[in-house]
C-alpha cells in the first residue's frame, strides 16, 4: 500500500447507515498509511467536557445578555420636572458634545448625560440660571463593572477547565 493523504474539511453531519455526528470540525487531512488511517484536524472535547464548558459558560453569557437587555433595550418613558435648587451640579465635555446634570430626587433618575449638537448653548443656559453648580470641565466616564467582571470570571472558568483538560486524566 502506498501512502496517501487527503486534505478535506471535515464536518457536523451525519452519514447513514453510521450513527452520530461528525466529532471534527474546519479542515484537515485525512492520511492512508500501511498501519490505518492517520487523522489530522480539530476534535470537540468528550461529551463531559463539552456539557461542563456549556453550563459553565451559559450563566455568565445569560448574565452579561441580561445586563445588556436591563440596560439598553427595557426602558421606560418618563419626564421629571427638575427644580434649579434641586441640581446639585452639573458639567460639559466638549469633546464628546455632551452635559452631565446631576440633581436630587429619585436615585434611578440622575446623573443624565445628554449628547447634542447644542451643548453649548444648554452649558451657557444652565451657567447662566445656577453658576455655583458648574463642575466643568466633565470627563465621561463609563460602569462596565459588571461586564468586565463576567468576563473575567468567563475567562478564568474557560482558564481552569482548559487546564485541567490539558493536564489530561492523570494530570
Amino acid at each position: 500500500m502506498i501512502p496517501t493523504w487527503f486534505q478535506g474539511t471535515f464536518r457536523k453531519v451525519q452519514v447513514r447507515p453510521i450513527k452520530g455526528f461528525g466529532l471534527y470540525r474546519g479542515g484537515g487531512t485525512i492520511e492512508v498509511h500501511p498501519p490505518g488511517l492517520r487523522i489530522l484536524g480539530q476534535h470537540v472535547y468528550s461529551g463531559g467536557i463539552r456539557a461542563l464548558l456549556f453550563l459553565g459558560l451559559f450563566p455568565f453569557i445569560t448574565m452579561i445578555g441580561a445586563y445588556l437587555i436591563v440596560e439598553f433595550a427595557l426602558l421606560k418613558t418618563e419626564v421629571v420636572q427638575i427644580p434649579w435648587p434641586s441640581i446639585r451640579r452639573f458639567a460639559a465635555d466638549p469633546r464628546k458634545g455632551e452635559i452631565a446634570i446631576e440633581f436630587s430626587g429619585p436615585a434611578w433618575t440622575s446623573p443624565v448625560v445628554f449628547r447634542t449638537p447644542e451643548w453649548a448653548a444648554l452649558h451657557q443656559a444652565l451657567h447662566e440660571s445656577i453658576p455655583a453648580a458648574d463642575a466643568s470641565p466633565g470627563q465621561q466616564k463609563s460602569r462596565p463593572l459588571l461586564i468586565v467582571g463576567a468576563v473575567l470570571v468567563s475567562l478564568i472558568v474557560i482558564g481552569m477547565i482548559w487546564a485541567s483538560v490539558a493536564a489530561g486524566p492523570n494530570g
